[in-house]
């Protein structure tokens, strides 16, 4: 059984406010380990990569066999070297690709008197998921584990959204919301 959290609210408000703080996602990245000839590159920067997808073919110079790079988790190809293109040779150690994941984890801290002040009860469980109201879209944000003062969370994010996130957390108090529905 998961652990779960039971605050007080204001109410009817279904919401909890408070700092989130987030960590900068993560990036994998793709480095030639032999002389090689593209073959085909199957992305671009900007494109969306699911985890296990194809992203670059080409033929070792030594071997003469076809190789591949496989994406190692979801996320948004950022930078693609420019001899990563059909035709093209690249020598070893020569950074081919990095892709971004579109998964961010961070904390949402709140003052536990800031809760014990309020009125009905949210219960919040782990592996459950809140709401973030953005002005682009609602963003859904999964619960990962309840500490005392805090929840750990994720949330997938477009790649444009993190910066604007982040901008938006600077300002001061969010509120994560137990509906969607608060955001519409």
């Amino acid at each position: 059984m998961g652990s779960y959290l039971v605050l007080a609210m204001g109410a009817g408000l279904q919401a909890v406010s408070g700092n989130l703080v987030l960590q900068e996602p993560a990036s994998e990245y793709h480095y030639s380990r032999e002389t090689g000839r593209v073959v085909e590159l199957a992305i671009k920067v900007g494109s969306e990569v699911a985890k296990k997808k194809v992203m670059l073919e080409y033929v070792s110079e030594d071997s003469k066999k076809t190789k591949t790079l496989i994406s190692n988790e979801n996320g948004y190809v950022d930078y693609v070297n420019p001899n990563a293109v059909p035709g093209k040779v690249f020598a070893p150690g020569e950074l081919l690709l990095r892709v971004q994941s579109n998964r961010v984890f961070g904390a949402h801290y709140f003052e536990q008197k800031e809760i014990e002040s309020m009125g009905f009860a949210l219960e919040i469980q782990a592996k459950g998921r809140l709401w973030l109201c953005s002005d682009a879209r609602p963003i859904e944000v999964r619960v990962d584990d309840i500490a005392k003062n805090s929840l750990l969370v994720s949330m997938k994010l477009k790649k444009e959204e993190y910066s604007q996130l982040q901008h938006t957390i600077t300002e001061g108090s969010i509120a994560l919301h137990q509906s969607m529905q608060a955001c519409l």
